[in-house]
Order: C-alpha cells, then sequence, then structure tokens
C-alpha cells in the first residue's frame, strides 16, 4: 500500500524531499503546494503530484496521508498546526515537522502527538 505525501514549498528544500521521496519504495508525491506556481508546477511534472496555490485546497487533497514542510521557517508552525487532522498519519507528520526549542536550534522536541504516543499525560 503506497504512501502519500504533501510537499508544502515550491523551493529547493521541497525539491530535496521530492528526491528523497521518490527514493522510496510505496510513497507518492500526491501534491505540492506554493505560492509560486511556475515553482510548483515543475516539481509536479518532475516528481508527481497535483499542484496547488490554495493551501486550503492542497490540505483537502485525498489520499495524502503525510506533509513535508520544505517552505520558508517562518511558516513552520502556522503550517504544520494546519495538518494537525486525523486525516493525516499522526507519527508521520511529526516526524516530517520536527518543533524546535527556539529559533535556530538543532535540537528538535517532541510533538504534542509524540508525546501523546508515548503516554505523556499533559498537567
Amino acid at each position: 500500500m503506497a504512501t502519500h505525501i504533501g510537499l508544502i514549498g515550491g523551493g529547493n528544500i521541497s525539491e530535496t524531499h521530492a528526491r528523497a521521496a521518490r527514493a522510496i519504495t510505496d510513497v507518492q508525491i500526491a501534491a505540492v503546494f506554493g505560492t509560486n506556481r511556475e515553482n510548483v508546477n515543475r516539481l509536479c511534472r518532475e516528481y508527481g503530484g497535483t499542484p496547488y496555490t490554495d493551501f486550503e485546497k492542497f490540505l483537502a487533497h485525498r489520499p495524502m496521508e503525510v506533509v513535508a514542510i520544505g517552505s520558508p521557517s517562518g511558516l513552520h508552525a502556522e503550517q504544520g498546526m494546519a495538518t494537525d487532522t486525523p486525516s493525516f498519519t499522526p507519527a508521520l507528520r511529526a516526524s516530517a515537522t520536527p518543533r524546535r526549542t527556539g529559533h535556530g536550534s538543532r535540537e528538535a522536541r517532541p510533538s504534542r502527538v509524540e508525546r501523546k504516543a508515548a503516554g505523556h499525560q499533559p498537567a
């Protein structure tokens, strides 16, 4: 059974994500979202998927179980939270969009989904 991935962002990082996804057996690029229509269309031509410049339409695309965020870092939190729905595979989404402890930090902290899966109960 294939895993369908959506790419957020139409630049170099998303192209790296696309190459990596394509190298994994049973992973298909389902959709690509970005604000630069030309870049999004190019990524879809080269790696597959449906192009979107409307974020809400991108999020509604099915099948799509996982997203990889390759947009500018200032957008990661908002875009990551937008994927916090039951229709996305929680463990895969969490690993694809690591939360950071601070701006520029290399140390990732577990996401809410990862903490819940590990049995952490909120205080």
